[in-house]
């Protein structure tokens, strides 16, 4: 703009003056200098006015008015400086922007708001940590926002922080602590079940104390035995979370699997930022040894228990950051390129008639005899196609001798011999580790659970949902196997059916794979599923399971593979594989694809929703995802998660179409939330419902139902019943829809309403028992 007068600048001013004390709103947006003595902004002024620093400098006294109205309306407090003021005013700006619903929504953690995922993601109080720190003024004005807070009932206004309630505490008769009920139980020798102490109304868990206390004898500190105390307070809480009251026998509370079990109740914890990965390392380490002295007491029944690793306290950030999509990719790729050999190798051997016998009738090897394929015509004639390796070699038998002599001399290993011949040379954990980390991919599920793995844990069609899912950690009666109990008796992952393929074929192919070796395992291994044959040279050829050798095992292997393959990060070092990324790598897919909140819950297992909103904001996303997260988020915060889990597949798994046919009586619509153009363009459309139309042929006058029709319209009623009763389809949109069906169809077919006689509706009902409808497809029918 031109040069102005002095005059007109004095106006400009004396405008923006006019304006900032407009009234409270417009003094808020006034943005106050970054130091000690009051000023407004000069950056502010500039961006209001247009006037060059040198012109606003001069009028400074031209402010004066802007401090009075603040002060008067308390936006700033005398005595405090100029960037302290300016925090009380972005934090009242914030607070007092908000209308009354947003505020009723704030999140909060510890009563008071949430900093992490909440405050620290508003861009214009950046930095309030520091300022809350620095700054008296600026303590004081969240204190009277959380006051406000308070009387409006987010926050819970009789609350004590931990330094109140030790104050407030009263003179009260001494009781005996947890630390002396420890000591004395100490005292008390644990031979058999007998010897456990028994727990009482007022003292509930006491067995399972003792038997902490049991387990601590080795620990002479008063600090090591402090770590059995809280091992087993949190071991208590992970009990009473299951709704265990502490008066169960203590074979209820202590099981082959509680290990695992514990662990992933310590990773909630972890993941709710209630404990740290090197405390409930600590943690675990005293369970662990709860168990094996558990063991040795004589008629609790516990031979073994599953065990389970701590936390990896070097890496706790990327127990959460997925891997990048195209890492994700290059994994997938050599996965399936394992695979695929591996099953190819796996086939029946295919005899080749090649070579000839190169043995001389003393025994050696004839001259110039050494050849590949002579050593090959011994393996189809004389090894009956085994494979032969150098620690089993028979030294007496020549045609061994000769077949290992003719290997040694060769120019390539024993390892690609075979493989030249299509021969699985051995099945060790190298060979297995591809199919776990498959199934991690496809399922998402955490190690422990899937190195638990049997053979019978899939289950493709459950008799109550006729749903593919996995059971693990079943906890069956004296190994009797409980039919449909077993949804109450054991850990449950539902899958898709697509999921469900791919999952069958894991385990077929493990199955084929093992067939072999399994013969050889032991009794506690025969019916895991992920079993190997060592080629250590500490335990060569000793058959084992995953699950027994532990999470270092699978580390180690998948280090192995990811090295064979060269594979590399995102910054081109060596990629180190883990179990514990492809968890994240499952869910940052789903994210990237939209999937819901609610479903992801489901995925992952979280009895609580508020542990998933915990696991993904920890999750490192890629910027993408970030968003995609932030809005869920958002959404999850807002509580507006009453929409149905849409499982959209991630790329490990097959699509399947979005939209969902729905069958009702006479018709089937292909999409009820899709109509035709011609009822979206009807004055009643309504795009956040079902079709309005829909079924309306059944309740309109001008339909004729008859007689004939009756069998089918009771069978489908009856699959809508069974439908409501096993799964969770009343949690979706189309819940609505299936509640208007019913409606309809129980006013044609109940006797009191229903047109037709009671013979008809009789005899119809009894044809129907032979009638299958199909309902809805696949993608509705959770």
């Amino acid at each position: 703009m031109s040069r102005l007068t002095k005059d007109q600048a004095d106006a400009v001013i004396e405008s923006f003056v006019a304006r900032a004390t407009d009234d409270r709103e417009s003094l808020l947006k006034v943005c106050l200098s970054r130091g000690d003595e009051l000023a407004v902004a000069p950056k502010y002024v500039i961006e209001q006015t247009n006037l060059n620093p040198a012109t606003i400098s001069k009028r400074a006294p031209s402010f004066e008015p802007i401090f009075d109205a603040m002060r008067a309306e308390g936006i700033i407090v005398p005595g405090h400086s100029s960037n302290a003021c300016d925090w009380r005013r972005r934090l009242l700006a914030w607070y007092e922007g908000m209308p009354m619903e947003e505020k009723l929504a704030i999140p909060v953690f510890g009563n008071s708001i949430k900093d992490r995922g909440f405050l620290s993601e508003i861009p214009e109080l950046s930095g309030f940590n520091g300022a809350r720190t620095r700054y008296e003024l600026v303590r004081m004005t969240f204190e009277e926002i959380l006051d406000d807070l308070r009387k409006l009932g987010v926050l819970d206004s009789s609350y004590q922080t931990v330094e109140q309630r030790v104050a407030s505490k009263t003179e009260s008769k001494p009781t005996e602590s947890l630390r002396d009920v420890f000591n004395a139980l100490r005292s008390v020798r644990i031979h058999r079940l007998s010897d456990l102490a028994s727990p009482e109304a007022e003292r509930p868990f006491q067995h399972l104390l003792h038997l902490f206390s049991a387990s601590s004898m080795k620990s002479s500190s008063t600090s090591g035995q402090n770590n059995f105390i809280e091992a087993f307070k949190h071991y208590r809480a992970y009990l009473t979370e299951a709704n265990y009251t502490g008066l169960e026998d203590i074979r209820e509370l202590v099981t082959p699997y509680s290990l695992p079990k514990f662990r992933g109740y310590l990773q909630d914890k972890i993941l709710e930022r209630s404990l740290s990965t090197s405390h409930s390392s600590t943690l675990m380490s005293s369970a662990r040894k709860m168990m094996a002295r558990a063991i040795q007491i004589e008629g609790l029944g516990l031979t073994s228990f599953v065990g389970a690793t701590g936390f990896d306290t070097e890496r706790e950030t990327d127990q959460y950051k997925p891997y990048p999509q195209s890492v994700r990719n290059r994994i997938s790729r050599v996965i399936e390129q394992e695979i695929e050999e591996t099953n190819r190798l796996a086939q029946p051997y295919v005899p080749s008639q090649a070579g000839e016998n190169p043995l001389n009738p003393d025994g050696k090897v004839r001259r110039g005899f050494n050849t590949l394929d002579n050593a090959r015509w011994i393996f189809e004639n004389k090894l009956d196609c085994k494979p032969l390796n150098f620690e089993s070699v028979d030294k007496k038998d020549p045609y061994q001798r000769a077949f290992m002599s003719i290997i040694s001399a060769s120019s390539i290993s024993i390892f690609e011999v075979y493989k030249s011949w299509g021969v699985q040379y051995q099945v060790d954990g190298r060979v297995i580790a591809p199919y776990i980390a498959r199934l991690a991919q496809v399922t998402g599920m955490n190690a422990d659970s899937l190195l638990g793995l049997e053979l019978d844990d899939f289950i493709e069609r459950h008799d109550l949902t006729d749903r593919p899912c996995l059971l693990y950690w079943k906890e069956r009666s004296e190994g009797a196997k409980m039919l449909h109990l077993d949804i109450f008796h054991a850990e449950i992952s539902w899958l898709t059916t697509s999921q469900g393929r791919v999952v069958k074929q894991i385990f077929d192919d493990v199955k084929h794979l093992t067939r072999e070796i399994r013969l050889n395992a032991p009794v506690e291994a025969q019916n895991k599923l992920f079993i190997y044959r060592s080629s250590s040279p500490r335990k060569y050829g000793v058959v084992d399971s995953f699950e027994n050798s532990g999470g270092n095992q699978l580390n180690k292997t998948l280090d192995k593979l990811s090295q064979d393959h060269g594979l590399l990060d995102e910054d081109g070092n060596p990629l180190k594989l883990s179990p514990s990324r492809f968890r994240p790598s499952f869910v940052s897919e789903l994210i990237e694809r939209g999937v819901s909140p609610r479903e992801i819950q489901v995925l992952l297992g979280h009895k609580n929703l508020s542990t998933t909103m915990a696991y993904l904001d920890q999750m490192d996303f890629n910027p993408m995802a970030r968003r995609m997260l932030n809005k869920v988020l958002h959404e999850m915060q807002q509580d507006t998660l009453e929409e149905a889990p849409k499982l959209i597949p991630t790329k490990t798994i097959e699509s399947t179409p979005e939209a969902m046919p729905l069958r009702s009586g006479l018709a089937t619509c292909m999409n009820v939330f899709d109509p035709p153009a011609f009822i979206k363009a009807l004055a009643s459309y309504d795009p956040s419902k079902p079709c309005t139309l829909f079924n309306m042929c059944l309740s309109c006058s001008n339909s004729i139902i008859t007689v004939s029709h009756l069998p089918e319209l009771f069978a489908m009623r009856r699959d809508y019943q069974r439908m409501i009763e096993v799964n969770r389809v009343l949690d979706t949109p189309y819940g609505a829809v299936i509640l208007d069906n019913l409606d309809v169809l129980n006013n044609l077919l109940d006797q009191e309403t229903s047109d037709f006689s009671v013979e008809e509706l009789t005899k119809a009902e009894r044809l129907s028992e032979n009638l299958q409808v199909s309902i809805l497809t696949e993608g509705v029918t959770l």
